[in-house]
Formats: structure tokens, sequence, C-alpha cells
């Protein structure tokens, strides 16, 4: 389960049993980052993007994935609370979490 909340002086990203605390500004800027095509930008580029804490790279050769499946451009994300890897689609719901607790 994922989840981004408002406490009282910062926001707390959630995901599974991991928990990182953000600045309000470091959550705005993440939620515009994660607003506007993320998985493009990332995958445009060879450097990954960081933004904050946050470093987006392309998930390039990701080993669970079926000859026959729809290539997907999956994003490998770094944080001081772990690594996952998200699809655009997630990466974009998930910006809109940030900017729903970031005014």
């Amino acid at each position: 389960m994922i989840s981004v909340q408002k406490r009282d002086e910062f926001i707390l990203f959630t995901i599974g049993p991991k928990s990182t605390r953000l600045t309000p500004p470091d959550a705005r800027a993440l939620g515009e980052f994660l607003s506007n095509d993320p998985a493009s930008a990332v995958w445009a580029n060879t450097d990954a993007k960081v933004v904050g804490a946050w470093r987006f790279e392309a998930a390039r050769g990701v080993q669970h994935q079926h000859e026959r499946d729809v290539q997907r451009q999956r994003v490998r994300v770094h944080c001081d609370a772990g690594r996952w890897h998200f699809l655009p689609e997630e990466l974009v719901a998930l910006g809109s979490q940030f900017r729903a607790v970031t005014p």
C-alpha cells in the first residue's frame, strides 16, 4: 500500500513497511515532476533525474519481464526509504497524491 499523508510540518510517504518524511517544498517539487510524464523524461536521458532525495532512472534490462509482454517503460526509484520500480501510470498517480497534500 502506498500513502502520502500531511502531518504537522512534514509530508509522510509510506510504501509497504517503509516510510520517509519530506518537507512541503520537496513534496511539491516531487509532485510537479511526477505529474509531467516522468517516465518519458527519465527514459529520454541516460543520466538519472534527481528531485530532492529522490533519484529516478530508466529500468533498462528488467529481469522479470517475459519476451511476449508489452515492453513497459519502468522507472527505478531510489530514496532513503528504499528502492522500487514503478510503471508510468503509477508515477503519475503518485504525483497526484503529492499534489493533493501540498497546495
